[in-house]
């Protein structure tokens, strides 16, 4: 979805409110800098709540006032703005929370794409009023109208990390495979020797499935990095892996890193990663191969490092200029499993 109508459909609605009377106070979840762009205004504060780094980095280095969540405290907005997203427990517990925050007499303005279905949240919510174009929709919510509170607190609760008993994590709507092991995980995991040791990272770790087996299959390892863009399944991983952490055998840390765009200078033993090909606009294999150089520069010489990708994903040539050694070890279910070693030059 590289035309995103969240921005410009937003701001036409944000126009057509009082919100813009000096010091008024928005607040915008899943922000961008597009977003905050088209909808700062001119003579009052915004603040964008944006849980995803690359997108809070760009709103940092625009000198927006960002955070990766809200504080218990924060309230009293003038208007909040939601855009919408792919997932339908995620965007209605945005629409409760926007609710929350926003002081009587306020406003609520949630835009999308047609095909994230912003008909639909515009009906549930019991929008005021409605606009469509640009090929998609926003609407505009007076707080005073809001649905009760009995509907908003399902709709939060709908969104929140859970613990899932089929498989004992935790995890929330939105987040990649936030409902299940995906199949790609769970052949990487068993293909993992046990003599992993020393130092270890975890690239675009999630909700910290490979980390917590990694832990759990390797006595060796002292320490295990976490790696992950989403602030909401750092939450999670934290939640999942607190047992390892308290029993203090393997130190653990949880870094809220954009691994496509840089890293935080340490080496490693060993590397494990779910190559991630798609970032919130959609899917783009430029991503699996950021990921393939970051741990190419993060290994030390005589580390080793174990990948998954999608089977017909190409990245056969990176994974060639960035290692000496390249080895497939599994194939399955439409993955692939590669071990990789002696890192070469790469620039960056």
């Amino acid at each position: 979805m590289r035309d995103d109508p969240t921005a410009a459909l937003l701001a036409e609605a944000l126009a057509t409110l009082p919100a813009r009377r000096a010091g008024a106070r928005i607040l915008v979840l899943d922000a961008t800098r597009a977003i905050a762009a088209a909808c700062g205004p001119a003579d009052g504060h915004i603040l964008a709540v944006q849980p995803w780094k690359p997108h809070f980095d760009a709103l940092v280095q625009a000198g927006i006032e960002a955070r990766p969540g809200l504080a218990a405290d924060d309230g009293g907005f003038a208007v909040a703005l939601v855009a919408l997203g792919r997932s339908r427990a995620r965007n209605l517990a945005r629409i409760a929370e926007a609710v929350a925050r926003t002081a009587p007499g306020g406003w609520i303005v949630a835009a999308g794409a047609n095909e994230l279905g912003a008909a639909r949240y515009a009906k549930l919510a019991g929008a005021t009023r409605t606009m469509a174009r640009h090929r998609g929709r926003a609407f505009l919510l007076s707080r005073d109208a809001a649905p009760g509170r009995e509907i908003l607190d399902a709709w939060r609760a709908g969104g929140s990390a859970r613990r899932h008993d089929a498989t004992g994590h935790v995890a929330a709507p939105g987040a990649f495979a936030w409902d299940r092991i995906d199949a790609g995980s769970r052949l990487l995991a068993d293909a993992l020797p046990a003599d992993i040791a020393g130092e270890a990272a975890d690239l675009g770790a999630g909700w910290g499935f490979l980390s917590a087996r990694l832990a759990a299959r390797c006595p060796g390892l002292r320490r295990i990095d976490l790696h992950e863009a989403d602030h909401e399944a750092l939450d999670a991983a934290r939640a999942n892996l607190a047992a390892t952490t308290a029993a203090a055998r393997v130190e653990i840390e949880f870094l809220w890193t954009d691994v496509a765009r840089g890293r935080n200078g340490r080496r490693y033993d060993a590397i494990v990663s779910n190559l991630p090909f798609h970032d919130t606009h959609g899917a783009d294999p430029a991503i699996g191969v950021a990921f393939i150089r970051a741990a190419a520069r993060a290994l030390r010489p005589r580390g080793r490092c174990w990948l998954v990708a999608n089977r017909h994903l190409p990245y056969e040539r990176a994974l060639g200029e960035a290692f000496a050694r390249v080895a497939r070890i599994g194939e399955a279910e439409g993955y692939k499993v590669l071990e990789v070693a002696a890192p070469q030059n790469v620039p960056g």
